[in-house]
């Protein structure tokens, strides 16, 4: 059975690290703001102490800001096949590890799509009870449905694990975004959310390497959802597309065959779950 995580257990992702930043720094800004004149009283009398201080902070800074800017370098092209990857039913999820997404992004500068596609799938087959443990904290009123899903999965039942992953993910959008994710279209869908967010992240100012890399990855996210994804296609829209690939509607009516219950089909599915989930985490919601 997956089990939940200890309450104290720590949160190693993209989403926590963005967090952090942004409100550690925001932090530090404000403190540094409403004490200036105390810091300049204290310099004055222990200059040398605050020189070190200051050396060992701007070597931190430099030390950060190189990271960055080396990621900076590959990481458009991973922004550039998220698109792309959610169209063939993969989403990358903000609750990955930097790690892993660093592997991701140098195989996605490689433009190869079948090792991508390979390589996030093995990430989430290795990965997928960390994801878990992620929602179980951020989501605890999700956990009735994200248990057994999971424990379906674990035991190769993909039957189950899929449409409860679909059902979770829709309930998630739903609960935090007031958003639909596979009905409709329009002002109620998500990609009116996907479409705002993007259009704000178009007026924000460049501000650092750091700051620079959260948007990139964000922002390439929201722009995965900010379309109809193949996933949520109606009737209509496969058969206008010729589409016959994995497909919420399908399976949750009924229509599709027992062929849609593979393991990589349940990991396109649980990508998904884990993507919104990530994307959606810093939005409140009844279930906390």
């Amino acid at each position: 059975m997956a089990e939940e995580p200890q309450a104290d257990q720590p949160v190693h992702s993209f989403v926590s690290l963005a967090t952090s930043f942004v409100a550690v720094s925001g932090a530090i800004n404000a403190w540094f703001k409403t004490h200036q004149a105390d810091i300049e009283r204290a310099m004055a009398g222990v200059g040398s102490v605050v020189a070190g201080v200051s050396t060992v902070l701007n070597d931190f800074a430099k030390s950060a800001t190189d990271s960055f800017n080396a990621r900076m370098e590959v990481y458009p092209a991973l922004a550039n096949e998220i698109g792309p990857l959610a169209k063939r039913g993969w989403f990358v999820s903000m609750f990955f590890p930097l790690s892993d997404l660093d592997l991701l992004a140098h195989i996605a500068g490689a433009d190869a799509p079948a090792e991508l596609d390979l390589l996030i799938a093995q990430l989430y087959r290795e990965g997928i009870s960390y994801h878990a443990e992620v929602m179980f904290q951020e989501y605890p009123g999700r956990a009735f449905l994200l248990r057994p899903a999971m424990d379906a999965h674990l035991r190769g039942e993909y039957s189950i694990s899929i449409p409860l992953f679909f059902i979770l993910a829709d309930g998630i959008c739903f609960e935090r975004a007031e958003k639909d994710l596979f009905h409709g279209y329009g002002d109620n869908h998500i990609t009116s959310r996907a479409r705002a967010e993007l259009e704000a992240a178009n007026e924000r100012a460049a501000e650092n390497p750091i700051s620079d890399f959260f948007s990139l990855l964000s922002s390439a996210m929201w722009a995965s959802i900010s379309e109809k994804l193949p996933l949520a296609y109606n009737r209509g829209m496969r058969d206008r597309c010729e589409y016959d690939g994995l497909n919420r509607n399908t399976i949750l009516h009924g229509i599709a065959d027992e062929s849609y219950a593979t393991e990589e089909n349940s990991l396109k599915a649980f990508s998904l779950l884990s993507f919104l989930a990530s994307l959606l985490a810093s939005e409140n919601g009844s279930s906390q």
